[in-house]
């Protein structure tokens, strides 16, 4: 409304009478409120001030800054407060009010002024339409980037982990055939061990010098059993113990952790136990026998692995 206001203000017209004329046209726009201005001349308008002059020889006032010439009190105020000047002095020189044909070429140009606003604003809103999506493309095309370097640094790290797991594996295998190879030595030179010493004291029976040998039994059972992760256990047992006694003894002292050192006592439930020299699973069966029946004297390497829910 005040935007109408002061355009009719600027056409010579009172403020009184503009604002009337544009509250009588419910803000409809400047031609409304021209048209209304033309079917009521006898309102208070240009020609018809509503404020009678304080002195009948001021009938105008000039600005001493610009030179401007005002009607009234009306349009020196509207013209202080859109130029900021503040110098204005009386003229007894009456300003005459617009013509008809000056006012059409005063709303012309107005409404080509409106229009080129216009049209600026919107070649604006275009130009930051434009940017605006200029700058959405390049935030998209950061994200694809950066999406696609995470992508390519996981499957790196993740190729990296499969290669450390696989040389991991690799070492642990030849730990595990270099000890099984360490065991069997030590087996065979026990063997042979006693086979010397039962030739020593029967020397008279050179015959079946192997069944001789046989027939001497050790007091103990070296075993070391391997588990999936930790150090080997280590332990001696009786000849007469049983399969059970062993997997007792795994499942009291279960490593923890790879390095061996913390323990931890677990179900029984899903241990299984297994030589690898010759390959053989014992079975539920096998836990009441002797491991001298089931050939593990006097030493042997036995494997334990668990199965997790």
């Amino acid at each position: 409304m005040e935007a109408l206001v002061d355009l009719l203000v600027e056409m010579g017209y009172e403020k009184g009478y503009a604002e009337q004329a544009v509250k009588e046209t419910d803000c409809g726009g400047i031609e409304a409120a021209l048209d209304w201005i033309a079917e009521h001349p006898n309102e208070p308008g240009p020609s018809h001030p509503t404020e009678e002059l304080s002195t009948a020889a001021v009938r105008s006032y000039v600005c001493e800054e610009c030179g401007k010439k005002l009607r009234n009190d009306d349009e020196m105020q509207f013209h202080s407060a859109k130029s900021g000047h503040c110098s204005f002095s009386e003229s007894s020189e009456e300003v005459k009010a617009l013509t008809e044909e000056e006012r059409k070429a005063k709303m012309e140009a107005l409404r080509v002024a409106l229009n080129e606003k216009k049209k600026q604003r919107l070649e604006k809103e275009k130009q930051n339409e434009i940017e605006d999506e200029k700058r959405r493309r390049e935030q998209g095309k950061k994200l694809l980037n950066a999406k696609q370097e995470f992508k390519e640094k996981m499957e790196r790290l993740e190729a990296e982990e499969k290669m450390r797991q696989k040389a991991a594996d690799k070492a642990y295998r030849a730990q595990l055939l270099a000890e099984i190879e360490k065991d069997k030595a030590e087996r065979r030179a026990r063997q042979n061990g006693y086979a010397s010493a039962a030739t020593t004291v029967a020397p008279a029976a050179p015959a079946k010098p192997n069944s001789a040998s046989t027939t001497i039994q050790s007091d103990e059972c070296h075993l070391q059993i391997r588990t999936p992760c930790g150090a080997p256990l280590k332990s001696t047992f009786k000849p007469t113990d049983k399969l059970a006694d062993v997997l007792q003894y795994v499942c009291n002292n279960w490593p923890d952790k790879p390095n061996g050192v913390t323990r931890s006592v677990v179900d029984s439930e899903g241990v299984t136990l297994q030589t690898t020299f010759p390959t053989r699973k014992f079975t539920e069966e096998d836990q009441s026998s002797t491991l001298h029946e089931l050939g593990l004297c006097p030493s042997a390497v036995i494997m334990a692995n668990r199965e997790t829910a």
